[in-house]
């Protein structure tokens, strides 16, 4: 069990967390429920062992499956949302220059290149770069620029008959590996006008040696029209007519995405396992949602399919997000290494909620609350009138980075974030429905 469960018949904990809201009483509630640190991380080790889990691939395939088999051991019951979507199957990205290769990675949904790639010169594209320079060569838009601007130099090079685009992108820990992007909505489910590739920030001092040379982009896979992949969710019914509470995370990722989904995995498994012991409180849905690097692919279709129950119905929405429970990490005798504590984290909440998460993660001053952000699928749910509790961290420096391995997470931090969390859905299960 994940769960280590303190004799709760004789432990009760007396909780009063009003917090002002309209027929919020005092409730009797069982002790802080406790979590394995070890038990969590074996989750987090499971899901990585899984492999690439990008949207359709193997590795999000076995992951959904895991996460049915999982749900139907607690006794929830447990439903998939099967979708179907064009997906790109890498084998092959790179950019050639006179040295040989430099590793590449596309930008979603890539447009492939014929198999001997596109060759072109390299021009740098920035603000004042004339139009005519850049058709027909390979566009490398100009690096360090921020995002807003970047999209403006992609822009330019799009509608000057570019042949193919190089971005620069660089990982957490400053060591210039590529760092993937999410797709954006318009490139879902058509591909990029031209051939678009990502590569790290360590090969650009190369990069720049082949101004005005040809390279080639080389970017092979094979585009599957109906792929297929699953948003798993799993219910926990103790009455019909009582309110909901949703809580939900993306199963899918780039690569093997361990720090980045796996602490939110373990922790959806861990609270599922949790509210699956009790007989009383609230109903729950919980939502493992693929598609999350594909603008939030599965997580749109849910709420479009309207699986979830209405806003009126629900108490919360709570949305683990992506690094928790990551510190950052240093070097060490010329190796990085994860260091011993997790120095930053963000609880997002809508106003109505704020207090009850405020008051259930006091003991854990690292994670700041912020009733002023929306990020990630957070956004959505609230979009779609939900009021919402969620939590993010910022340290794991593998984010969207090839390697995301199960050592960037400190079990620890995940055990007691998740305890926490366990008491804000008591708090919230205190709480009136809405009016």
């Amino acid at each position: 069990m994940a769960l280590e469960r303190t004799d709760a018949r004789t432990i009760i904990a007396v909780v009063a967390l009003c917090f002002g809201w309209p027929g919020c009483v005092v409730e009797a509630r069982a002790q802080e429920p406790a979590f394995d640190p070890e038990r969590l991380l074996a989750d987090v080790r499971t899901y990585y062992g899984f492999g690439v889990h990008r949207t359709a691939h193997p590795g999000d395939v076995r992951t959904s499956a895991w996460l049915a088999e999982r749900f139907r051991t607690l006794g929830l019951e447990t439903s998939s949302h099967a979708f179907a979507l064009r997906q790109f199957f890498l084998d092959e990205a790179s950019v050639r220059d006179e040295r040989g290769e430099i590793e590449a990675f596309p930008v979603w949904l890539p447009r492939a290149t014929p198999a001997e790639g596109v060759t072109g010169r390299l021009v740098l594209v920035g603000e004042s770069t004339p139009a005519d320079r850049i058709r027909g060569a390979v566009a490398w838009l100009q690096p360090g620029v921020p995002a807003a601007a970047r999209a403006r130099l992609d822009r330019k090079a799009l509608e000057a008959g570019a042949a193919a685009i190089l971005v620069e992108t660089s990982d957490g820990a400053g060591l210039g590996l590529l760092q993937a992007i999410n797709a954006e909505r318009a490139y879902v489910d058509v591909e990029r006008p031209v051939p678009t590739l990502i590569y790290g920030a360590a090969d650009t001092p190369r990069l720049r040696q082949s101004i005005d040379r040809d390279v080639t982009v080389l970017l092979r896979g094979r585009m599957v029209e109906e792929a297929r992949a699953t948003t798993t969710y799993a219910t926990h019914v103790v009455d019909p007519e009582a309110d909901w509470i949703v809580v939900s995370t993306p199963s899918s990722g780039w690569f093997t995405v361990a720090g980045e989904r796996g602490p939110g995995i373990a922790m959806l498994l861990a609270l599922a396992e949790w509210v699956s012991t009790r007989r009383d409180g609230l109903n729950y849905l919980f939502v493992a949602t693929s598609g999350h690097e594909l603008d939030y692919l599965g997580a749109r279709l849910f709420h479009e399919a309207q699986l979830a129950p209405p806003p009126e119905r629900t108490r919360a929405w709570v949305h683990l997000g992506a690094q928790i429970a990551t510190p950052p990490w240093e070097e060490v005798d010329g190796r990085l290494l994860p260091t011993d504590r997790v120095t930053t984290g963000t609880l997002q909440a809508t106003e109505e909620l704020a207090p009850a998460l405020r008051q259930a993660f006091a003991h854990l001053p690292t994670f700041t609350l912020r009733t002023d952000t929306r990020i990630g699928e957070f956004r959505d749910l609230v979009e779609h009138g939900y009021r919402g509790m969620g939590i993010v961290s910022g340290s794991n420096p593998w984010f969207h980075v090839p390697g995301d391995d199960p050592r960037g997470v400190h079990g620890g931090t995940l055990a007691a974030v998740t305890a926490a969390m366990a008491l804000a859905l008591l708090a919230v299960e205190g709480m009136g429905g809405r009016e």
